[in-house]
């Protein structure tokens, strides 16, 4: 099983920086440039979001972004421009309303994650999921953080 196929939780406590290990979160190679992630935590009527810049090796961001960069353009800014068009052609408030639903689905389209790293603000801190179990280990130890899970091995039947 390769290390991209476990997820492993890490729960640090709230602070205002953050450290990452050098490596990638994916394969561990030198991380060189960085993905920006974002969290949306909601308390009442009041709204958080937290962006938080992760770094990642060359090698994966050439894997993933291009292809994230393709959706975000052509589906999160078309979304945009569709809903500009639709509140300038149609009537009675319906112009309105899907403007507003273009809006939130490129919003949407545009947070996707690619990295398969995921944080959320809790109350005490923040808890994230990593891919591989190796670098979230090296994450827990920098932030003083602990693991949470880690998704169990396969089981190996023996054979008959």
């Amino acid at each position: 099983m390769s290390a991209l196929s476990q997820s492993v939780s890490v729960e640090i406590s709230k602070r205002k920086e953050i450290f990452f290990p050098k490596l990638c979160p994916r394969c561990l190679q030198p991380a060189g440039p960085t993905v920006e992630l974002r969290s949306f935590y909601y308390a009442g009527l009041a709204t958080h979001i937290t962006k938080v810049s992760v770094p990642i090796c060359k090698n994966c961001w050439r894997a993933i972004m291009p292809k994230h960069l393709l959706l975000v353009l052509v589906f999160g800014w078309g979304f945009l421009a569709l809903g500009f068009f639709l509140v300038a052609h149609l009537q009675n408030g319906w112009g309105v309303a899907t403007f507003f639903l273009c809006l939130l689905i490129s919003r949407v389209i545009r947070d996707l994650n690619p990295l398969g790293v995921e944080f959320r603000e809790s109350k005490d801190g923040y808890i994230w999921t990593f891919p591989n179990p190796v670098y979230a280990q090296l994450f827990a130890d920098l932030n003083s953080g602990q693991v949470l899970a880690e998704l169990p091995a396969p089981s190996h039947r023996a054979e008959r």
